[in-house]
């Protein structure tokens, strides 16, 4: 998964979760919303976290598990 540096940063992974298939978290379907916990995340060697900007704001995301691919989650 494709986020921001600064949502994840100094976070424990064990603690994070992402939830796929939701634009709006309270309008989608719960057959459509997958809650999957994270394994791990790295962010860009070169993100500081300061302004101007949030130069490289940037970090993947690794899922304890696959999403499931559905009319939400292409």
């Amino acid at each position: 998964v494709l986020t921001a540096a600064h949502c994840v940063i100094n976070k424990n992974p064990e603690r994070l979760r992402v939830l796929a298939g939701v634009l709006n978290l309270g309008r989608a379907p719960n057959n459509y919303k997958q809650t999957i916990g994270v394994s791990s995340f790295v962010t860009h060697e070169g993100y500081t976290g300061t302004f101007p900007g949030l130069a490289n704001d940037i970090a993947i995301i690794t899922l304890k598990k696959n999403v499931t691919f559905n009319n939400n989650v292409k």
